[in-house]
């Protein structure tokens, strides 16, 4: 079908809404709000995002019918009040009755409402690797559909594919291209796709490509907030965009919060230039990151109903990063500094934390532990009549001590404690059970690797033209130091290590995978950044092809032997925000009965 200017001149709205999970009330408000104003703002056609009622992280409220049938129902609402000739796409559920075993039946669902008529196109391609759940909640759906839409200057027939649909590349069927052969005039897709970095530039290059390739224009919405399957926590970042028939992106929206943007159908159907660029920062690596965090940061206090944020800064790079971090989020208060010193802390160390606070303009609280862990010790003495056995003992004194410290601060503050453990430590198990490290409301550099948190503090500063974090902490002066009874300084190489746990979880390598590819030179570079000696000139760094093989064999038996046992551990710590294409969490599934050792 070839287009023609004088059948096709109106309005589309983009509506980039903040999806909140199970806040049917408040999801729908948003809808209902841009519906009212339709005739005002000469819109003939209004889209919203995947699951736009709902939120997509709903887990056991997808086995609730109550739930989802009332947010059903909420349909019949917006085609009441939608003005004749107008109409609105959106994303739902739809409940199909039950199976025999009395769980719902549910499909996830695209409902086109246009003068008194509710069409449903059913998603057919369940996404269900890595963190997505479509296949244990939802049945596919079976059939390629089109709707043809009435409106004030015409008629137009879409094609409604969602999320996953568009995804052509991974699947044996090209969905868009069924909807073109159809006679689908435009699509327009609906997303909850959720954040990590690169993500984005991924997005924009396969719809590009696709558009090339069907030559047709597609309207690309995609859902703002955040949702968590329990150990993660997911970002849906928005960055909503338009691309035209030869591929180019003719209009695009903000990321990391909502927004709506109104375009006219001459600007996609017909343009012949590019409208405007892509912002050129818009797939710089540690923007995406420090952005994504702010906004998560942000939102799960809001939801939480948590007012202020609590970091304590041990004077090293990872409490640093987590302190400047969530002082950027702040909103409705200021983030609290507490410091835990003991005997075992260096001047220096309580330099760096009393420098960041400082330079973040905070004051810093100082809560010393010797004490507490003299009690801890004495009430040991007392039960088993004789001391800690084990310098181990008392690392976990002081460990879990600084934790019972903090959770007491966060009744006197009304505050949440966010904790500062990075990939690489949370996947070796460098951390005690419960301490201050890794429990709080979320965790939001554990998908980060040592060496990447070093990239960040960097990036941190140079945005701030301020030194905030000190830079002895990331540019090879100074070795990463506990300070802990049983370990005054890391046992980790971090320059490796950071590289093969980048590897064993994101890309989902084995042990002789990875030697094969150190032998072969075909690791990823990017997660293995040179080595460098601490306490010599930054400049003296070899890279990684460099280690003895013998040196590298040993590091990857001590990682996968380590990240076997450490599950236990991360199992019991904060959610851990997903920034990374795949996460330690629930994404990959680990056991924590695991005997297998290759």
């Amino acid at each position: 079908m070839s287009f023609n200017k004088n059948e096709h001149n109106f309005n589309i709205k983009v509506c980039q809404t903040l999806v909140r999970t199970g806040d049917l009330e408040g999801n729908f408000k948003q809808v209902i709000d841009e519906v009212n104003k339709m005739a005002e703002e000469e819109v003939e056609i209004l889209v919203f995002p995947e699951t736009a009622l709902t939120g997509y992280c709903c887990g056991a409220l997808w086995e609730n019918t109550e739930f989802v049938v009332k947010q059903k129902q909420l349909l019949f609402d917006i085609s009441v009040s939608l003005p004749f000739n107008r109409a609105v796409v959106i994303g739902f559920v739809n409940y199909l009755g039950q199976d025999a075993d009395g769980y719902p039946i549910l499909t996830n669902s695209a409902a086109v409402i246009n003068n008194g008529h509710i069409g449903i196109y059913d998603k057919q391609l369940l996404a269900s690797r890595d963190h997505h759940e479509d296949v244990k909640y939802f049945r596919a759906g079976t059939e390629t559909k089109t709707f043809e839409l009435t409106l004030w200057h015409g008629k137009i027939i879409i094609g409604v594919p969602i999320c996953e649909d568009i995804w052509y590349k991974n699947h044996t069927r090209n969905i868009p291209q069924e909807m073109i052969h159809q006679g689908a005039e435009l699509l327009i897709t609906l997303n909850q796709s959720y954040f990590h970095y690169d993500k984005y530039k991924e997005r924009i290059d396969m719809v590009s490509e696709l558009c090339t390739k069907i030559r047709k224009p597609l309207i690309y919405v995609n859902a703002v907030g955040v949702g968590d399957i329990v150990k993660n926590v997911m970002i849906f970042d928005g960055g909503s965009f338009v691309v035209d028939s030869f591929g180019r992106v003719q209009d695009h929206l903000g990321r990391f919060g909502p927004e709506s943007r109104k375009i006219h159908t001459d600007d996609i159907l017909y343009a012949d230039d590019p409208k405007e660029d892509l912002p050129s920062d818009a797939f710089d690596k540690y923007i995406q990151i420090s952005e994504a965090i702010i906004f998560a940061q942000r939102e799960i206090f809001e939801l939480s109903h948590i007012k202020k944020a609590q970091v304590h800064l041990s004077g090293g790079i990872d409490s640093a990063v987590v302190a400047a971090l969530s002082v950027c989020a702040e909103t409705g208060g200021e983030t609290i500094f507490i410091t835990n010193p003991s005997v075992e802390n260096s001047v220096e160390t309580k330099n760096h934390a009393m420098h960041v606070a400082t330079k973040l303009c905070r004051p810093l609280y100082w809560e010393f532990i010797d004490d507490a862990v003299g009690a801890l010790s004495d009430a040991h003495r007392f039960a088993f009549k004789k001391d800690p056995i084990s310098n181990g003992a008392l690392t976990c004194a002081h460990a879990v001590g600084r934790t019972v410290l903090g959770l007491m601060a966060t009744h006197e503050f009304g505050t949440g404690i966010v904790p500062t453990a990075n990939h690489t430590e949370i996947v070796l198990g460098w951390a005690n059970f419960h301490d201050i490290g890794s429990i709080g409301v979320y965790a939001p550099i554990g998908d980060l690797t040592k060496t990447e948190i070093f990239e960040l503090a960097e990036f941190i500063n140079l945005r701030a033209g301020n030194e905030i974090i000190p830079k002895q902490l990331y540019n090879g002066d100074l070795m990463p130091a506990a300070e802990l009874p049983d370990a005054k300084f890391d046992p980790i190489n971090y320059f490796l290590q950071s590289g093969i746990c980048a590897n064993m979880i994101r890309l989902r390598m084995s042990k002789s995978q990875q030697m094969d590819a150190f032998q072969n030179k075909t690791l990823r570079l990017e997660y293995f950044k040179p080595l460098r000696v601490y306490g010599l000139d930054p400049e003296n760094v070899k890279a990684v092809y460099d280690v003895h093989p013998d040196e590298f064999e040993t590091a990857l038996d001590y990682a996968y032997s380590k990240a076997r046992i450490s599950v236990y551990k991360a199992a019991q710590g904060a959610p851990i925000l997903i920034l990374s294409p795949r996460s330690r969490g629930f994404s990959n599934r680990e056991t924590l009965f695991n005997l297998y050792k290759e």
